[in-house]
């Protein structure tokens, strides 16, 4: 519900002079390390510093006492910030926990015979911290108003993802498969909250220009010939958070830097 807020202060900024823009995905869940959450002194040293202070008993015992205080004042920092309800893992480290993907961190802690708070921290120590995970963390409302403003540029915020071979590994956000495809398809043509020739300037020439690139971004003699060949009345993101490893639908070429990479939609 904040989002207006947000954007109005962006608005005031750039008439103040500040050269000021966003990015954002039409998904309303983030996604990273679990471990991210923690507060900063539990990350103090690095990684195997983090590992042998999630094993602590002091320090656990600090953690449970800002997650209490947490449940009792909104103000309090709560050390993983949702309700264990709300993350979903997406991928661990080893074999032996590869059981909790696509599990919601309470859904894990009952299978474990846990209460959720213990059941996360013992997962990252187990999993030497990495641990990666889904936050259902954002409203529909606040992701449209972004997704519809003009200082907004479009982008994924994700990693580069095969449905099979090593790149296959875990249930991953399925914004690095579907970002583009599912605002063409739901919120341009199905739901028309924004018109075509815009959205496309969201995901090309919007970012290149913030990113200060001369070459791209644009359909231009002269400019890297990335192309995307796509049909708007079929176009559609077909990756969802259970079974993220799916290709779009109604995109039959892609041309980078004049090279094919996708052909009839191989």
């Amino acid at each position: 519900g904040h989002m207006p807020l947000a954007l109005a202060k962006i608005e005031q900024a750039r008439n103040d002079g500040l050269d000021i823009a966003f990015d954002v995905y039409p998904y309303t869940a983030g996604s990273r390390h679990l471990s991210g959450s923690l507060p900063a002194w539990m990350h103090d040293g690095g990684n195997e510093a983090l590992v042998r202070r999630l094993r602590d008993p002091q320090c656990r015992r600090r953690l449970r006492e800002e997650f209490d205080a947490s449940l009792n004042d909104p103000q309090a920092l709560n050390p993983f910030e949702l309700s264990f309800a709300d993350i979903l893992i997406t991928a661990v480290e080893g074999e032996e926990n590869r059981w909790a993907i696509g599990l919601r961190m309470d859904e894990i802690a009952a299978r474990r015979g846990q209460e959720p708070l213990a059941a996360a921290l013992d997962l990252l120590a187990e999993e030497q911290g990495h641990v990666s995970a889904c936050f259902f963390s954002m409203s529909e409302a606040d992701m449209r108003l972004a997704l519809a403003h003009p200082l907004g540029a479009v982008a994924t915020d994700g990693l580069a993802f095969a449905p099979d071979g090593p790149l296959a590994k875990g249930r991953p956000h399925p914004r690095s498969y579907g970002t583009y495809p599912r605002l063409l398809g739901k919120y341009v043509r199905d739901e028309k909250l924004l018109s075509l020739p815009e959205a496309i300037r969201k995901c090309t020439a919007l970012p290149a220009g913030r990113l200060g690139l001369t070459d791209r971004g644009l359909v231009r003699e002269g400019f890297a010939a990335d192309l995307t060949v796509f049909d708007p009345r079929t176009i559609a993101d077909t990756a969802t958070y259970a079974d993220p490893h799916q290709y779009p639908r109604g995109v039959s070429h892609v041309i980078v830097n004049g090279a094919l990479t996708v052909t009839d939609n191989e």
